[in-house]
């Protein structure tokens, strides 16, 4: 085992192909910017001999809110991810105009805390831009009620959700498109990244509809096997395999399960030329 300090397409590359310091791999795992995340994407379908676990770029949230949310809470759940980098994706979706209203004027006051100008510039660029909740990468949208809000994570396929709802948990079952959710008022996203287990290696980009989060299987490969054929006479299992090769007209195929079928069915002293 290894342990190289890189980071960047660059180590994507070293990884993939082999450099003279660094061996190439078999498989290629985590999140990583915009490059890493095209990286990885060009080496899934160029590249035969090495694989990745998902498409993990630059990091996303979608935070649904009501009423009952405590906007300063909302707007620094959607700051945690604006402070990743510019290509951070935050949206936030609730059913109350003058609660939206509430949480960009808590965004505004609390982009200005933010400890470094850097972190400001960058949650400032991901989020917003002057006076108002910009739709850049960020966005903003009202939804018609619960049923329109389950709708629309639907089509977004979030890396990370946060349901700040007095109702959360009864929605869960109808969440499909999802990488990880965070349900209730008390469950900011950064409990997911540091402290609950669950992993943080997440789909982006709409990958959610066909990928889930980085597993223990991710790292396993499962291989399956069959052995002798059934013995019985007259199986018709087994006779079903020399119909559907002869349906498709692979000759060799309805051969190689008639000759031992042949055998089965055949007394002892018979003779199978």
């Amino acid at each position: 085992e290894y342990i190289y300090n890189i980071g960047g397409a660059q180590a994507i590359a070293a990884m993939a192909y082999g450099t003279e310091t660094i061996p190439k791999v078999q498989k290629i795992f985590g999140p990583g910017n915009k490059f890493v995340d095209a990286a990885k994407r060009y080496l899934n379908q160029n590249v035969s001999d090495v694989g990745i676990d998902l498409p993990a770029g630059p990091s996303e949230v979608m935070v649904v809110a009501d009423a009952k949310a405590n906007p300063d809470w909302v707007a620094m759940d959607l700051l945690s991810q604006a402070e990743h980098d510019s290509d951070a994706q935050v949206i936030l979706v609730v059913d109350d105009e003058n609660f939206a209203i509430r949480v960009n004027k808590c965004l505004k006051e609390i982009v200005l805390k933010m400890p470094s100008i850097e972190s400001q510039k960058v949650a400032s660029n991901s989020l917003c831009n002057g006076s108002a909740f910009i739709l850049e990468k960020g966005a903003l949208t009202c939804s018609a009620g619960r049923e329109q809000a389950m709708s629309i994570i639907a089509d977004y396929a979030p890396e990370h959700l946060i349901l700040q709802l007095d109702d959360a948990a009864r929605w869960l079952p109808k969440l499909k498109n999802v990488g990880s959710v965070f349900l209730g008022y008390q469950t900011p996203e950064s409990l997911g990244d540091y402290a609950s287990g669950t992993n943080h290696v997440l789909p982006t980009g709409g990958s959610a509809t066909y990928a889930s989060g980085l597993g223990v299987l991710d790292f396993m490969r499962a291989t399956s096997w069959q052995e002798n054929i059934n013995s019985t006479k007259n199986n018709p299992v087994l006779e079903a395999v020399v119909t559907l090769a002869k349906e498709e007209g692979l000759w060799a195929h309805e051969q190689a399960m008639a000759m031992r079928i042949a055998e089965v069915n055949c007394d002892e002293n018979e003779v199978i030329l």
